[in-house]
């Protein structure tokens, strides 16, 4: 018994040891081209749940400026891997609640920076801004990539249509924008993009402001001030005010 214990405990620590370099490269791949078969599926499931009628969408108060924040950690390793900065500018202090599904929400900023990684350029820069305009939330993803041009931008929302770029190393579908796209209108909202190519290119995501994000947004209190000299805030009101002071100081 007490061999076939330590025989068993050696096999284990055997297997915690470091693979070879070669080894991590191979299943560095097997694990990109699994991620790509996987996203793949996913994005066919969507596209016959929009054909079927079958998808649906919440309606919940979603903080944009966290998402943000959250795909850019989720996504830094890739922009590394792939030699590109992505930054954040945040042009209001107050919080930028959007009525969404957060689910969504979070698919629609993975697709459009994934996509701004996928063509952008070593050495370049993505970034994200949040911004007001009037009752709704914009969300910019620039980049400074290969772009496109304006007969390309005319067949950039067709499923299946990469753009004369099939024969190129980069990876791609051709649906993932289009379903980018119908999640935003599902929720309401609007997916416009200007590009010029060699350049690059900016995707506006315009999405109804959350009722309360609207009232904080024209309220000319030091929010701050607020926060600092009401120290029940955090306490008595619960997690929704965390979130609140989160949310306002990832903006």
């Amino acid at each position: 018994m007490s061999c076939e214990r330590r025989s068993t405990r050696s096999s284990a620590f055997r297997s915690c040891h470091p693979l070879k370099p070669d080894q991590l490269a191979r299943i560095g791949h097997i694990r990109a081209a699994g991620e790509h078969l996987l996203h793949l599926i996913s994005d066919l499931l969507d596209i016959s749940r929009f054909d079927t009628g079958t998808l649906h969408v919440r309606s919940e108060r979603v903080c944009l400026a966290l998402e943000v924040r959250a795909i850019m950690q989720v996504m830094s390793g890739q922009a590394v891997a792939a030699g590109i900065r992505i930054q954040d500018e945040a042009s209001s202090a107050v919080p930028s609640y959007v009525e969404g599904d957060t689910t969504r929400i979070k698919q629609v900023l993975l697709n459009l920076v994934s996509n701004a990684i996928k063509y952008g350029r070593r050495g370049g820069t993505i970034t994200l801004r949040v911004s007001f305009h009037g009752a709704r939330v914009r969300l910019t993803v620039s980049d400074n990539g290969i772009g496109m041009s304006a007969p390309q931008l005319e067949q950039l929302f067709q499923p299946f249509n990469r753009l004369g770029r099939d024969d190129t190393a980069i990876q791609g579908t051709g649906i993932g924008l289009v379903i980018t796209k119908q999640l935003v209108e599902a929720m309401g909202g609007s997916l416009s993009v200007i590009s010029e190519a060699g350049v690059g290119s900016s995707f506006m995501v315009d999405l109804q402001a959350a009722r309360e994000g609207i009232a904080r947004e024209t309220a000319t209190a030091d929010i701050n001030q607020h926060l600092v000299t009401t120290p029940a805030l955090s306490t008595s009101a619960g997690g929704r005010n965390q979130e609140d002071t989160a949310c306002w100081r990832s903006s």
